[in-house]
């Protein structure tokens, strides 16, 4: 079950944007106060350091959230989402959930819970100092 399944019961699980494979839903660096959930299929949460290639942080299936940095305040993306395969994904204004985040605090801890477990996962999957993240190891080069 999603954190946000028990707001669009009915007619308004139809509702959302449908994503096609590789389509960007937002960009890293781009601006937005818009949370979205996975409804249908499956979204690739990727980031890009500077001098590194962008790498795949999580793959998001229905009823995952993500966009949450905005409910820091902060309107800066700091992560690429992007369409894995086709997916249908509902956005919802900052605002509105901030407004249902107080009238409902199981909504709260459930993302939250959410957050956290998404942030276990990927502590988890770090490679090894001396590995990349695909588990190869990194050959150091000395210079004389």
């Amino acid at each position: 079950m999603g954190v946000l399944s028990g707001w669009f019961n009915g007619p308004m699980r139809h509702l959302g944007v449908r994503y096609e494979d590789g389509e960007y839903i937002f960009r890293q660096g781009d601006t937005g106060e818009t949370i979205y959930s996975v409804q249908e299929g499956h979204v690739e949460i990727l980031a890009a350091r500077e001098g590194c290639q962008e790498m795949v942080l999580a793959v998001l299936g229905p009823g995952e959230l993500f966009g949450l940095t905005v409910l820091t305040g902060d309107f800066v993306r700091t992560v690429t989402a992007r369409a894995k395969g086709n997916a249908r994904v509902l956005s919802v204004d900052r605002l509105t959930l901030v407004r249902q985040m107080h009238t409902d605090p199981a909504l709260t801890f459930r993302i939250l819970a959410q957050s956290l477990e998404r942030l276990r996962e990927l502590t988890r999957s770090l490679p090894c100092p001396g590995t990349t993240l695909a588990g190869e190891k990194e050959i150091a080069l000395s210079l004389p």
